[in-house]
């Protein structure tokens, strides 16, 4: 699990304080209720990356790595049983057995189907960058047999954007934003981070600096912003699923040796995942 800090980071935020994981949106009718699964793109891009580790080396593993597996991902609360089930191989009849649901949280269970396929296309994307990420959820909106809510939930794009590119910006609210509801300006955000240092906890989310679209949002209601959380690593980082291991991850300017390359075009062969950022 060293591979995929932000995942584990995820998974013990979700146990923890699962009413800053999994949060309902206020809207005008209640019995319309949206839930919003508040991970970082990093988490997000880490999450995707570990199913699709999972489940291309299901056949070498064995049960006991992948039932670990499950359990490590369940409390996350963004994939059902029937994934679970074609992620790791073991019948659904065990998998209900093992999963994980976080303590007091605001949902009893997952609901729609997400095929495998969706996982790889949306990594796949998020390694070209911002534009073909959301072309790519859109055509899944748009796909017979998706639902809404669960492409949503699994691509960090809210459901009244997905099939609009045009829409939406990438901004994690913090614990000072959720409390006013709006974006905290810069100084408001450090001004309660000095005030609450004992908030600070190890299993915080860590969205990276968001200091230039905080600025440029502050004063906006949270819930008049349609904000993202799509796995769409910054300017010149890594693609995210450059977190599962076996891939010699080089650097400009190191030597790439015969050994080097042979690794590489195995774990493309296995993973079916672009290795050119690498370089």
């Amino acid at each position: 699990m060293r591979a995929f800090p932000f995942l584990c980071n995820a998974v013990d935020r979700s146990l923890a304080a699962p009413e800053m994981v999994l949060r309902r949106e206020q809207t005008s009718d209640s019995r319309n209720v949206i839930l919003i699964h508040h991970y970082t793109p990093a988490e997000r891009g880490q999450i995707l990356a570990f199913c699709w580790w999972v489940y291309a080396n299901k056949g070498r593993w064995d049960r006991e790595e992948l039932r670990a597996a499950v359990m490590i991902l369940s409390p996350l609360m963004l994939f059902p049983s029937t994934f679970f089930e074609e992620m790791s191989g073991i019948p659904a009849s065990t998998i209900k057995k093992i999963m994980v649901k976080p303590p007091q949280a605001s949902a009893y269970r997952v609901t729609g189907t997400c095929d495998m396929i969706i996982i790889h296309s949306l990594l796949e994307a998020a390694a070209q960058g911002m534009p073909e990420y959301r072309e790519t959820v859109r055509e899944l909106s748009l796909a017979k047999g998706i639902p809404g809510a669960m492409l949503a939930r699994i691509s960090g794009v809210p459901k009244e954007i997905l099939n609009r590119p045009d829409r939406g910006l990438n901004f994690f609210a913090e614990k000072p934003d959720l409390l006013m509801e709006k974006v905290a300006t810069v100084s408001q955000r450090l001004m309660y981070m000095t005030r609450n240092p004992q908030e600070r906890r190890g299993y915080d989310a860590q969205p990276g600096n968001q200091r230039s679209v905080r600025d440029a949002l502050a004063g906006t209601y949270l819930g008049d912003l349609r904000a993202t959380h799509a796995p769409v690593p910054d300017d010149g980082a890594l693609p995210y699923h450059f977190s599962i291991p076996g891939f010699p991850v080089l650097r400009k300017g190191d030597p790439v040796g015969i050994d080097d390359l042979h690794r590489m075009q195995e774990w493309q062969m296995l993973y079916q995942l672009p290795v050119s950022g690498a370089l």
